[in-house]
């Protein structure tokens, strides 16, 4: 209930801009929440999201282009070819270029009923052509996930199938993976010990952590599983810290330069993992969103960008602060 009636606040909030903090980046061109982003090649790439407000679904609300902004002096964000919009693509990056998995399309006009359908898209992103290609679909259309790419692996985690009006919804009960190494691609299965969606996922060494989400019971979570990607065994590990929203949308990134795995939600605070069996405070951003994504330029701080908090969505593109 607390989630929901939060929820219902931030939906008639106004958005946030570096009118109201000044960041050294230019503003997302739009306040978006639940897209992907990534860093490719110094340079940030965003595409997806959500623009209306919040369980307000229609194809109008739906941020179209795919963005970048090249990591350079006086460089503002450009509009480039969209592929197959969605709420909640995930984005990473790849020696070919930047590749997006699934998503949520609401496939009704806006004052419409609500017609909401998972997609099964993954594609890939030339920059040098500007132009996107197909991989191999998901084999269940797949959106609320998570996404990673280690070793040329594709591994995609929870979230469920949204099925249209008509039908209820599936949980996603696999870890998908796909090779991209192999001349002809498959994706093959592993088991979850759990259902949730909403998460966030990292790969700290050998091992990927699942963070936090909501369950199938309708629960915030702050469960981290963790899949040993060689030997593929599951492992439980340190629950995330308590706080507003309690592991619900938040954004994880395993900063390059310093191997820590970092988390942010709606309350601001940035958590490094200590290694061991916790979570440390280790900064604070001066306005918190879920819903965001923290992306890793090549030898600074992470990023974060977009989101929803108190104020609203945000266009607000924010460097991890200092003295961490």
């Amino acid at each position: 209930m607390r989630t929901l009636k939060l929820l219902t606040l931030l939906a008639i909030l106004p958005s946030l801009s570096s009118g109201d903090q000044a960041t050294g980046f230019p503003d997302l061109p739009v306040a978006i929440t639940s897209f992907g982003a990534t860093c490719h090649n110094e340079a940030i790439y965003v595409y997806g999201g959500q623009l209306g407000a919040a369980h307000s679904y229609s194809w109008d609300q739906v941020n179209k282009p795919l963005y970048r902004l090249k990591l350079q002096p006086g460089a503002e964000w450009e509009e480039l070819a969209s592929d197959e919009p969605a709420l909640g693509p995930t984005l990473w990056t790849h020696d070919r270029g930047v590749i997006r998995v699934g998503g949520m399309q609401p496939r009704n006009a806006e004052g419409e009923e609500q017609n909401l359908v998972s997609v099964p898209y993954v594609r890939l992103f030339d920059p040098e052509s500007g132009e996107w290609s197909q991989l191999v679909d998901l084999p269940t259309p797949r959106s609320s996930h998570d996404s990673i790419i280690v070793d040329n692996k594709i591994y995609v985690v929870g979230g469920w199938q949204m099925k249209g009006k008509d039908y209820n919804s599936t949980w996603i009960k696999t870890v998908e993976v796909l090779d991209l190494s192999v001349e002809r691609p498959e994706w093959r299965s592993i088991e979850q010990p759990f259902l949730r969606r909403a998460l966030s996922v990292a790969v700290v060494g050998d091992e990927l952590f699942c963070m936090g989400g909501l369950d199938n019971g309708g629960d915030t979570s702050l469960k981290v599983d963790i899949l040993n990607l060689e030997t593929e065994e599951w492992r439980k590990g340190p629950e995330l810290p308590e706080g507003p929203m309690d592991g619900f949308g938040i954004s994880g990134l395993v900063d390059a330069d310093d191997g820590k795995l970092y988390i942010t939600g709606f309350s601001g605070k940035v958590h490094a993992f200590n290694g061991k069996d916790g979570w440390d405070e280790v900064a604070q951003f001066e306005h918190g969103r879920f819903f965001s994504r923290f992306v890793d330029p090549p030898g600074a701080p992470l990023i974060v960008l977009g989101g929803v908090g108190k104020q609203g969505r945000s266009q607000v593109v924010e460097q991890l602060p200092d003295g961490r």
